[in-house]
This record gives C-alpha cells, structure tokens and sequence, in this order.
C-alpha cells in the first residue's frame, strides 16, 4: 500500500471513531487532522472535499467494521436455525467492543443525521433495508427448509430481532448495564423457538 493511501485509510479510520463518538456536527476537520496527525490541508489533498464526504467514507468503514465478519459467518451457515444461532453469539461476543467504541454506528449516525444530512439518513436507511431484507430471507430460508412455521411474517420477525439489538444497545450504553442486551439475545432466541416448527 502507498504512503497516500495508507494516509487516506488512518484519516477514515480515526474520523470514524470520531463520528462515532462525538457526531457529526460535534467533530471539526481540525478534531480530524489531530486524531489522524496530519494537518487539515493534507486531508483535502487525500481527495477528501469537505466533512460530509469523511463522514461518509467514515460511515461505510463503522459498516464494514460492525457486520463484514457478522455476515460472513452466517454464510458459512446452512440452515436457517444456525445462521441465527451465529447471529446472536456473534453479538453476545462482541457487543462489549461496540459499547466501547461509542455504541452502534448505525443507530449513532441514524440518531444524527435525521433531518439534517440526507445522504447520510440515506445511506442509513439503505443499510437498514438490507438487514432486514438479510433477516427476513433467513427466516423464508427456514420455512422452505422446513425448520419455521410456514404461517410466520418474516418481515415482522426481522424488524423485531433487528429493533431489540438496536434498542439494547442504546439503554446498555446509556445505562452503563450489559444486561439490556443479555436479555435482549435472549428474548431473541425464546422468539426463535416460538416459530420452530418443533415447538
């Protein structure tokens, strides 16, 4: 990798947390130049135009950051009933790095960017959309391999499951307590049951 490049990535990488953390009318260029240890005019010259342009690549790597290992584990799953067994374990695991790095980028930059930076609210709901659309095929994945009830709204379930780790998330960080999303998982597998076709 060329020293350009390796720049441009620590600025994403060092802005993220920052957008994270602060927001994104709480982080300066200059908060970004300091934490990255470059100076405002070499962001600009790293084909960055202006803050809103950071925030979005800053965005895409929280993304990539949070899910690219959450859905490549469940591809390597078969059934349906695995590939929520992954889900939630892949959330039980790493929930304690997502409180710690300033709680779930999605809900932070959703919370955010409502009503005041459309391609960002955009690029949220986008990212909403293909997890519920992720959630919901798995649970169609289940009522074909006849692990679910045929009768279950894969939709509902979807933006339940996705609703209860979201929601969690915020109370466990707002309240300093793990347990939110300790009982939210497991609320989430008790739901899981309820739909088997075994049960």
């Amino acid at each position: 990798m060329k020293k350009a490049e390796k720049t441009k990535k620590l600025i994403i990488e060092k802005s993220a947390q920052l957008f994270n953390r602060r927001g994104y009318a709480g982080t300066s260029m200059q908060d970004i130049a300091q934490e990255a240890g470059v100076t405002k005019g070499s962001i600009y010259g790293h084909n960055f135009r202006d803050k809103e342009e950071i925030a979005m690549a800053a965005f895409d790597h929280n993304v990539q950051m949070l899910f690219g290992e959450l859905w490549k584990g469940i591809a390597r799953e078969s059934s349906a009933k695995a590939k929520f067994a992954f889900y939630c374990d892949f959330h039980r695991k790493h929930y304690k790095k997502i409180l710690d790095y300033g709680g779930c980028p999605v809900l932070n930059c959703a919370i955010d960017s409502d009503d005041t930076h459309e391609k960002l609210n955009q690029k949220v709901r986008k990212l909403l959309l293909n997890w519920e659309d992720r959630l919901s095929e798995i649970i169609q994945l289940g009522i074909a391999q006849e692990e679910f009830k045929k009768e279950v709204d894969a939709i509902y379930y979807a933006n339940l499951f996705i609703s209860l780790i979201e929601g969690s998330i915020m109370l466990a960080k707002t309240r300093k307590k793990d347990i939110y999303i300790l009982n939210a998982l497991q609320h989430i597998e008790h739901l899981l049951q309820t739909i088997d076709i075994n049960h």
